[in-house]
C-alpha cells in the first residue's frame, strides 16, 4: 500500500426523493427508477485537525447528542411551521425560553453553510436512471411464456444489480478525480486538473459508506463492486492503479456516528445531508434536458438544494455544489 497522503472518502446512496414523488404526482407518464451515489473526499490531516473540530463545535453549539447522528432531513422539515411540534426529531435543539425559535434554526443552517463553503473537500456524484421492465422468469418449460410484472430489479438472475453497476461507475469517477493534479500559473498549460502518472505512489483513500438508510440493502453488491474494481480495474483505471489508491471499504452505521466517538465519522453526517439534495438537482437537470419536466412543475436550478423559509429568506447551498462538484455522470439505462 502507498506510503503517501491518506484521504477519507464518505459515500451515501439515494433512491427515491422529493423530486421523484413530485414528478410522479404531476406527470402520469413519469415512470423512471433512480439510484445515485454521492461521495465527499477529504485529505486526512485537514479532516482530523480542522474539519472535525469545526463540526464538533457546531454540534455542541446546538446541543446535539454526542453519541447520536444528526438528522438533517428532519431539521429541514422544521422550516415549515406546521411541522414544529415537540414530538418531531430535532425540535428540542431549537427551543429557546420554552418556545421554538425559528431564528435559532436559521442560525444553524447559516453556520452550516459557512462551514461547508470554506471546507476543503470535493464531491463526486453518479446518477443511474431507468424504467421498470417486464421479463421472462426462470421456468420449467422454455416454451411457456411466464412474465414477471414490471419490476425495478430487472432480471436479477441475468443482470448485475443497479447498486453494483453504479458503484463500479462511481469508483471509476472517484479514481479519475484522485489521479488528477491541479495545475495553476504554469505558462506551458492552461489552469486545470491533469492526470498525473506519479499520483498512485503519492495518494490513497479509505472508503466509508453510510449503511444505515431505512432501505439499505445493497451492502453485498457495493462490496462486490469494490472487490472487482481492485481486482480487474474499472472502465478507465487499470487494476494495478486501483489497488494502490483504494485502500479499503467499511460500512458505518448511525450508532457509530457522533462527536463523542473516535473517530466521529462526521463525514457521514455531511454526505447524508448532501446526497439527496445533490441527486435532486442533478436529476432535475437531466429530466429537463429529456423533456420529462412538465410546465406545471415550477422548479429552477437551486430549488432542491437551497433552503427557503416561509418568510422568503433563502439560505443557499448551491454554491457548495458549484464549487466542489469535481465529477458527475448521469447514466440512462436501456434494458
Amino acid at each position: 500500500m502507498s506510503e503517501g497522503t491518506l484521504y477519507y472518502t464518505y459515500l451515501d446512496e439515494c433512491k427515491r426523493n422529493y423530486l421523484t414523488d413530485l414528478l410522479s404526482r404531476n406527470n402520469p407518464l413519469f415512470n423512471k427508477e433512480e439510484y445515485s451515489i454521492t461521495s465527499i473526499t477529504f485529505e486526512k490531516e485537514y479532516y482530523q485537525k480542522e474539519f472535525e473540530i469545526k463540526w464538533e463545535n457546531l454540534r455542541k453549539k446546538y446541543d446535539m447528542a454526542g453519541k447520536k447522528a444528526m438528522h438533517f432531513v428532519e431539521y429541514k422539515k422544521l422550516i415549515k411551521s406546521e411541522e414544529r411540534t415537540p414530538d418531531k426529531i430535532g425540535y428540542s435543539n431549537f427551543v429557546e425560553g420554552g418556545e421554538f425559535s425559528e431564528d435559532k434554526l436559521k442560525n444553524f443552517f447559516r453556520d452550516l453553510q459557512e462551514i461547508l463553503e470554506s471546507a476543503k473537500f470535493y464531491i463526486v456524484h453518479t446518477d443511474f436512471i431507468w424504467e421498470k421492465k417486464q421479463y421472462l422468469i426462470k421456468r420449467n418449460k422454455i416454451e411457456d411464456l411466464s412474465f414477471k410484472k414490471p419490476s425495478r430489479n430487472v432480471a436479477p438472475r441475468l443482470l448485475n444489480a443497479i447498486p453494483y453497476v453504479a458503484m463500479r461507475k462511481h469508483l471509476d469517477s472517484l479514481m479519475l478525480t484522485l489521479l488528477k493534479r491541479e495545475i495553476n500559473d504554469n505558462p506551458s498549460v492552461s489552469d486545470g486538473f491533469y492526470l498525473d502518472e506519479e499520483l498512485p505512489k503519492k495518494i490513497y483513500t479509505k472508503l466509508r459508506f453510510d449503511a444505515d438508510g431505512k432501505q439499505f440493502d445493497a451492502r453485498s453488491d457495493l462490496k462486490r463492486a469494490y472487490n472487482h474494481t481492485i481486482t480487474v480495474g474499472s472502465d478507465n483505471v487499470r487494476e494495478k492503479t486501483a489497488v494502490e489508491i483504494l485502500d479499503e471499504i467499511r460500512f458505518i452505521r448511525k450508532e457509530e456516528v457522533g462527536h463523542e466517538f473516535v473517530p466521529s465519522h462526521c463525514g457521514l453526517e455531511l454526505v447524508d445531508m448532501l446526497c439527496s439534495m445533490i441527486a435532486g438537482e442533478t436529476r432535475l437537470e437531466a429530466y429537463k434536458k429529456n423533456g420529462l419536466v412538465t410546465e406545471e412543475i415550477d422548479l429552477n436550478p437551486g430549488d432542491l438544494i437551497n433552503l427557503k423559509f416561509e418568510d422568503e429568506e433563502l439560505i443557499e447551498f448551491s454554491k457548495i455544489l458549484r464549487d466542489k462538484l469535481r465529477y458527475h455522470t448521469v447514466n440512462f439505462l436501456e434494458y
